[in-house]
């Protein structure tokens, strides 16, 4: 599934229906990210810090709760 192209927008629960139980979309998390990333330097060459973007920023612990890991503890990709 991608933005911009010929085929109509489809939400997950039609996939489901016509038997997906996949769907991936190449290109939707790059572009979230390059405009973040664009944001992000916008905001540093208006402001000459990151201080005001830190807010938006994932922090130290979202980090760890999504990889699961606790710092001093073994870590293993779950």
């Amino acid at each position: 599934m991608t933005e911009f192209g010929k085929t109509p927008y489809i939400d997950i629960g039609t996939f489901k229906e016509y038997g997906y139980n996949c769907v991936i979309y190449p290109v939707s998390t790059l572009r979230v990210a390059i405009k973040a990333v664009d944001l992000f330097f916008s905001d540093l060459k208006a402001n000459g810090s990151q201080k005001n973007f830190v807010e938006n920023m994932q922090s130290r612990k979202e980090l760890y709760d999504l990889l699961r890991y606790t710092p001093g503890k073994e870590w293993r990709y779950p």
